[in-house]
C-alpha cells in the first residue's frame, strides 16, 4: 500500500514536494521498493496503464444454452417443526396455525354464508394434517360419507340452528362425539382438535375389531345396516348436462357431465329415505341399500351389498382444499349447472346430415336470446316417437336410426324455446334442404322442458368443434369388405348431389354427397351386379 501526502489538486507550473510510504498487507513498512512517480495532463489524452496482475485467473462462469428449473432440485418439503417455530415466530398467534395445531383446545372460526344458512365443517387434525373423516352424522342422521361419487362441497347445512347439536365423526378406528355444540346462525363454522389431545367436550369411542393378533378396522354390522339406509347407486341419465333427484323444493345432484363422464352409475348418498323424482319425471319412493334403474315409468331396484368400503384405512392430507366450500345448495347446484351450458354453448347456422340412406340439410336462424341449440329432434307424425341423437361416437353424437317417414322437425334451444317444421317428408336415397329461417320461435313450454333432457349433452352433435358455426352429421358405418365407391358427375364434370344410387333389382342404396362421392357395401361372393344412378331428371 502506497500513502502520499500530495494535495488533491496541482496546477500547471506548480512545484510540490511529497512524501511516500509503503507498507506491505500487514501495514508494515517496507524497504528498497523500486517507485517510478510522474505527471501528466488530462489534455494530452493519456492514460495511465493498469498495473499487471500476477494471481491466479478467476473460475469463469458456467456457458449453458438453456436453463431449466428441473435441472436442480430448488424445492424442498418437510413436516413443520411446530414447537421450534412457534417458539421463535409465536405461530400460536396466527388463525390458520390455531386450526392446523389445536393442542387440546376446540377451534372455533366463523365466516358469513353466501345465503344466509348455517353450516358447519369439522376437521380432525394430526400433526398439523387433516385426518379422513369417513362419516359425519348431526343428531345421528349421516350428513356425509366420504367415499360418496356425486358432487358435494364440504359444508354442512345445520338442521335445527337455534338449538344445541350432536355431531359424530367415525373415524377408522375410533368415533369422537361432540355433544351440545351450538352455531351462529348464518354464518359457517370451522372447527378443528387434535386427534391425540382431545379438548373438554369432546369424547372418543374405539371401535376397533380384533382379528387374532391383529387389529382390524371396518364398519360395524350395524353401521353398516345404519348408513346403508342412506345410500344407493343411482343411473346417470344418458346425454344430459347434469342428473339429480328433486322432492317439495329439495334437490340432491347426482352427477354433473364434466365431473362424472363416462359413469354409468354413481354411488351416491346421504339420500333421505322417502318420496323422490327422478329427471324422467318418475316419482318412487325412494330406499337405501339398493341400485336403481329407470325405464319409462317403471323403477327397477336391486339389493346391492357394496355400498359401504369392506375396510377403513388410516389417512391424512397437509393441503386442505375445502377450507373455502359452502353447502352445495339447489340454487348453487343450479348456477353451476348455468355455467356449465353457458360456456359450452353451441351457436350453428347449418345443420348438415350424411347419412347412410339420406342427406339432410337444416338451414337455421340467427339466434336473439343466444343460449345455445341443445338439439335438433324429430317427431313421427304418425307413431309419436321422438328420433335424437342418442349414440355417442368419438365424443360426437348422432342417430342410431332414422327411418324414412313424416316427421316434425324441432330445433331445440337451451332456454326450452324452439322451432317447429310441421309434416317433413323425409325419403330413403333423397337430399333434402329444409329452412327454418322464418319460422316462428315458440316459447317454453312443458313439451320442450321434457324435451331438453332427451339426448342432451353439452357441446355438440356431429363432427366439428364448437366452434364452428356450421355442422355436419355422419352416420358411421363398418364395412366388412366389398365395398364400391366413386363419384357421379353430369356431361359436363359438375358432380350431382343428393343422386341415389343402388344395386339394381335391391333395395340396398345410398346417396351422393356434397361432392357427388358415394360409398356402400355390395359383398356379393365374387357375383358381378349393375348399380341404378339416379337424379332429378337424370337415370342411368
Amino acid at each position: 500500500m502506497i500513502e502520499s501526502d500530495l494535495p488533491e489538486r496541482v496546477y500547471p507550473g506548480q512545484k510540490v514536494k511529497t512524501k511516500l510510504n509503503v507498507t506491505n498487507i500487514q501495514g508494515r513498512p517496507v524497504s528498497n521498493v523500486d517507485l517510478t512517480a510522474f505527471a501528466v495532463n488530462t489534455q494530452l489524452d493519456y492514460h495511465v496503464p493498469d498495473l499487471p496482475y500476477y494471481g491466479s485467473a478467476p473460475r469463469p462462469r458456467e456457458q449453458r444454452a438453456s436453463y431449466s428449473m428441473k435441472q436442480k432440485e430448488y424445492l424442498h418439503t418437510a413436516t413443520l417443526d411446530y414447537q421450534h417455530w412457534n417458539q421463535l415466530l409465536h405461530l400460536d398467534k396466527l388463525p390458520y396455525y390455531q386450526f392446523a395445531y389445536p393442542a387440546g383446545k376446540l377451534f372455533r372460526q366463523t365466516v358469513d354464508t353466501p345465503d344466509g344458512t348455517t353450516q358447519f365443517a369439522p376437521y380432525v387434525m394430526l400433526n398439523g394434517r387433516a385426518v379422513n373423516i369417513y362419516v359425519i352424522e348431526q343428531n345421528d342422521v349421516p350428513c356425509y360419507f366420504s367415499w360418496t361419487e356425486q358432487p358435494k362441497q364440504y359444508s354442512f347445512p345445520v338442521l335445527h340452528p337455534s338449538g344445541k347439536q350432536k355431531i359424530t365423526l367415525r373415524m377408522h378406528d375410533r368415533a369422537f362425539i361432540i355433544d351440545s355444540l351450538a352455531f351462529d346462525r348464518g354464518k359457517k363454522t370451522i372447527l378443528s382438535f387434535d386427534m391425540n389431545q382431545l379438548p373438554q367436550g369432546v369424547e372418543v369411542v374405539w371401535l376397533r375389531q380384533k382379528k387374532g393378533k391383529y387389529d382390524e378396522y371396518k364398519f360395524t354390522s350395524e353401521e353398516k345396516k345404519r348408513y346403508e339406509r342412506y345410500l344407493c347407486r343411482l343411473p346417470v341419465m344418458d346425454g344430459a348436462v347434469y342428473t339429480s333427484l328433486e322432492h317439495n323444493g329439495k334437490q340432491f345432484p347426482v352427477s354433473v357431465m364434466e365431473l362424472s363422464r363416462y359413469k354409468k352409475k354413481i354411488l351416491a348418498g346421504p339420500v333421505e329415505p322417502g318420496p323422490w323424482k327422478y329427471m324422467n319425471g318418475v316419482l318412487y319412493r325412494h330406499e337405501g341399500g339398493f341400485s336403481y334403474e329407470f325405464e319409462g315409468n317403471v323403477v327397477y331396484k336391486y339389493k346391492d351389498e357394496e355400498l359401504c368400503p369392506a375396510y377403513l384405512n388410516f389417512s391424512s392430507v397437509a393441503k386442505i382444499p375445502t377450507l373455502n366450500d359452502y353447502h352445495l345448495s339447489p340454487e348453487r347446484f343450479c348456477s353451476l349447472v348455468a355455467e356449465l351450458r353457458k360456456g359450452k354453448s353451441w351457436h350453428p347456422t347449418r345443420i348438415y346430415f350424411s347419412l347412410p340412406d339420406k342427406t339432410l340439410n337444416f338451414r337455421l336462424p340467427e339466434e336473439k336470446d343466444s343460449t345455445g341449440v341443445a338439439n335438433l329432434l324429430f317427431k313421427d307424425c304418425t307413431t309419436g316417437e321422438l328420433v335424437y341423437p342418442d349414440t355417442l361416437v368419438q365424443m360426437n353424437r348422432i342417430y342410431s336410426k332414422f327411418p324414412a317417414g313424416t316427421y316434425d322437425a324441432i330445433l331445440l334451444y337451451n332456454n326450452g324455446k324452439y322451432l317447429k317444421h310441421d309434416a317433413l317428408t323425409i325419403q330413403s336415397y333423397t337430399y333434402l334442404d329444409v329452412d327454418m329461417e322464418s319460422l316462428p320461435l315458440h316459447e317454453r313450454d312443458s313439451l320442450s322442458s321434457g324435451w331438453l333432457l332427451l339426448g342432451r349433452g353439452i357441446g355438440r352433435i356431429g363432427t366439428n368443434f364448437l366452434g364452428h358455426r356450421e355442422m355436419r352429421i355422419r352416420q358411421y358405418v363398418r364395412n366388412y369388405g366389398g365395398k364400391v365407391s366413386g363419384y357421379v358427375t353430369d356431361a359436363t364434370g359438375e358432380p350431382l348431389i343428393g343422386c341415389s344410387v343402388v344395386v339394381k333389382g335391391t333395395t340396398e342404396g345410398t346417396i351422393t354427397d356434397m361432392d357427388g362421392y358415394f360409398e356402400m357395401d355390395c359383398d356379393r361372393g365374387g357375383i358381378s351386379f349393375c348399380l341404378v344412378m339416379s337424379a332429378l331428371n337424370s337415370r342411368r
